[in-house]
């Protein structure tokens, strides 16, 4: 009972708020592909919460869910990765198989990633990117 009390009504160490943005890669909506928060541990905690997907709509829209299917992203500091594969091109023998797939965005903004987002305890809609394809 003083468990329960502790973790507040649902049950989870940690709060979740609704989160939701549109992503650009060079002013273009970016279509088919994977947004993806996981949250940063405070200096005082070892466990900052499971992380949350969203998938891209056809004009570059998301909505997070948690890894258990639930709305939204644990409340505060969020490392961002952002994918999206396409086939270079068509199959080179008589197969099933497409062509090499290719990320489109650059690896700064996902395997390498410098994005950061803090996320409210109100939750937001406006959790928005603008990529850049350009090198620097």
């Amino acid at each position: 009972m003083l468990l329960a009390s502790l973790l507040g009504c649902s049950g989870r160490p940690y709060d979740v708020a609704p989160v939701a943005g549109l992503v650009t890669l060079d002013g273009e909506p970016l279509a088919r592909g994977v947004v993806n928060f996981q949250p940063i541990a405070a200096t005082n905690s070892t466990s900052p919460g499971p992380g949350s997907t969203g998938r891209l709509s056809p004009d570059g829209r998301y909505v997070l869910e948690l890894l258990d299917g639930s709305p939204g992203a644990v409340v505060g500091e969020h490392r961002v990765r952002i994918y999206s594969v396409v086939a270079e091109g068509p199959a080179a023998a008589d197969t099933d198989q497409p062509g090499r797939p290719r990320e489109r965005v650059p690896a700064r903004f996902n395997y390498q990633t410098e994005l950061r987002i803090m996320v409210p305890a109100a939750g937001t809609s406006a959790a928005d990117f603008a990529l850049t394809s350009d090198v620097r």
